[in-house]
């Protein structure tokens, strides 16, 4: 009896959620039915492609080996359903996204929404998380595509510059800095100072700034994972921090921005993709809408900045 496309998903499904019962939510299967089609697939193969643990449970060398066949195999239908659809100009299937924090506040929504009008039967999914967990997602095919602010540094990935923009200095409106236009970075780190999550990419990036500069923060009052959160902790005058500017929208009213004196930190938006995998066609539609839209959802933050009371321009590639 040969292998079927369901056992597969399966499987595939098991590994990435670590769980039966997970696999089972997933699948809109009961918990019997997935340890039924792993229970074949083994009995197939002859051999176990998963340790089990109690409740945990890791791929066998078996299983390792069976996870790059099925991840060739599983793109390759999704690749050939999507290929069908796009015949008829309208695409089909599922695009997941995985995105920095930085780069879904404001406006996405709308670049989203964009695209999904040009594709209505095409359901997208998006997750944010810190850029490594993304890059790793990518790795895994658990997305299709990322959309990250940093360095790039996998050589398994291809990375497409859209644009740029520039970390800026954000305190609560009633700040003693009052309504300078600038402060220098020694300033900022004699401040109570609210930061990103330890190993992030922004962290990381701040602390080769600090390192460089010889001066290190006097006085962490938080850490967050999401720049929504830290700017709600400087509306409600925790401390200051420094965030990328495209991570301010026009309704943050509370907070004044200051430029670092002395300090130019630029950060990048790129889009990635694993050239390993393969290319659906509503990743390529998805690469292209994103590649002419890009100015326009930067003109679009530019307007929300402006609004602010200093101008810290998000520029175009």
């Amino acid at each position: 009896m040969s292998v079927s496309l369901q056992q597969l998903q399966v499987f595939y499904a098991v590994y990435k959620t670590g769980s039966f019962t997970q696999a089972a939510e997933e699948l809109y299967l009961t918990q019997p039915a997935v340890s039924m089609h792993i229970r074949s697939l083994e009995n197939h193969y002859g051999i176990k492609l998963f340790h089990r643990r109690g409740k945990q449970i890791s791929l066998t060398e078996a299983g390792e080996v069976l996870l790059g066949h099925a991840d060739q195999i599983l793109n390759l239908v999704h690749g050939a359903d999507e290929a069908m659809a796009s015949l008829t100009g309208n695409l089909k299937g599922h695009l997941r996204i995985g995105c920095s924090p930085c780069l879904t506040v404001g406006s996405l929504a709308n670049l989203i929404r964009q695209f999904h009008a040009r594709h209505p039967a095409l359901k997208i999914s998006v997750v944010s998380e810190a850029t490594p967990a993304v890059l790793m997602k990518l790795e895994k095919a658990e997305i299709d595509l990322a959309l990250v602010e940093g360095s790039v540094a996998r050589t398994s990935a291809q990375a497409t510059q859209l644009g740029s923009f520039n970390m800026v200095v954000i305190a609560p409106e009633n700040h003693p800095w009052g309504d300078r236009p600038t402060v220098t970075l020694a300033e900022v780190l004699e401040a109570p100072l609210i930061l990103r999550e330890a190993h992030s990419h922004t962290r990381e990036m701040l602390e080769g700034v600090f390192k460089k500069h010889q001066i290190l923060p006097q006085h962490i009052v938080a850490e967050f994972n999401h720049p929504n959160l830290i700017k709600e902790a400087v509306q409600l005058g925790m401390g200051v921090a420094i965030v990328s500017s495209w991570a301010l929208t026009r309704l943050d009213a509370g907070i004044r921005i200051y430029q670092l004196a002395d300090e130019e930190i630029i950060r990048h938006a790129q889009l990635v993709y694993c050239p390993r995998f393969n290319t659906t066609p509503s990743m390529q539609a998805f690469v292209e809408f994103l590649q002419t839209a890009w100015d326009a959802h930067a003109d679009t933050k530019n307007a929300d900045i402006a609004g602010l009371n200093v101008d810290t321009a998000v520029t175009k590639s």
